[in-house]
């Protein structure tokens, strides 16, 4: 995914903002209300960064169980 020069719309449904969350942020950017569109951006970067953190915590629980699996400990 890059940015950099596509279009918005694109650029927001790659960071997985739904079609409404796109019509409201491409709405306010009409009016000009930029602290709105950024509550837009935080609800959906918070919500991605809860996803990381579920991620992160069913990778320690792998790696706990693949570390004593090496080190011939019982599970």
């Amino acid at each position: 995914m890059s940015c950099g020069c596509c279009d918005i719309r694109e650029c927001l449904a790659d960071a997985g903002l739904t079609a409404e969350e796109i019509e409201e942020f491409l709405r306010l950017e009409a009016q000009k209300n930029v602290c709105g569109q950024l509550k837009i951006l935080a609800r959906r970067r918070e919500t991605l960064l809860d996803a990381v953190h579920e991620a992160e915590s069913k990778l320690r629980c792998l790696d706990y169980i693949a570390y004593k699996l090496r080190s011939g400990e019982e599970l």
